[in-house]
């Protein structure tokens, strides 16, 4: 460990982080096992969450920048476009979320 600590969050890299309901996205759905973009993001969340308190609604964090750069290939169109406008927006994180 190094000399150089701080705690004043200044000293850190800040970055931005969007919050989509995912039923703006995809639309109304009853439940998001079967949905081929939520089945996209789980498997490619930075951090998962499935289990939130007893409603078991999903939260996932999704690194923008790891896709940017990648093939597309895989990628449901619906998200290809969100993550392209996050990326042009500066938007390093994108929280998934059923609006709960």
């Amino acid at each position: 460990m190094g000399t150089n600590t701080s705690t004043n969050i200044k000293d850190f890299h800040i970055q931005k982080i969007a919050d989509v309901d995912m039923e703006y996205v995809i639309g109304e759905y009853e439940s998001p096992d079967n949905i081929a973009e939520w089945q996209w993001i789980e498997s490619n969340a930075s951090y998962p969450c499935k289990d939130n308190g007893h409603s078991g609604i999903w939260d996932f964090v999704l690194n923008v920048g790891m896709f940017i750069d990648n093939d597309v290939e895989g990628i449901p169109p619906k998200l290809q476009k969100l993550l392209k406008s996050a990326y042009e927006n500066d938007i390093s994180y994108i929280l998934f979320n059923q609006g709960c």
